[in-house]
């Protein structure tokens, strides 16, 4: 696992996960992951693309991962999160 960002939610703010897109991945094996380090919860786990939508509240820890799921060997990929703070 990789993480890729950490920050803490602003006060009277919502993070906003808008998408989560897989940029590239030949190997398959990555997904992306975002964790709520202060509950100790994926907020979203995606392997390819989602434009579901996801929310974590003020005062939230968040990690933005990328997973490699194969734990035999490295993987590279890239992914895209289209985030934002309102």
């Amino acid at each position: 696992m990789v993480n890729v960002a950490a920050f803490t939610v602003l006060s009277n703010r919502t993070l906003y996960i808008h998408t989560i897109a897989e940029l590239y991945d030949p190997d398959g094996y990555v997904k992306a992951q975002v964790y709520n380090v202060t509950d100790d919860v994926v907020v979203a786990d995606v392997d390819g693309f989602s434009d579901t939508g996801w929310t974590v509240p003020e005062g939230k820890t968040v990690e933005f991962r990328l997973v490699n799921t194969d734990t035999a060997a490295d993987h590279v990929a890239n992914y895209a999160f289209l985030i934002s703070i309102v």
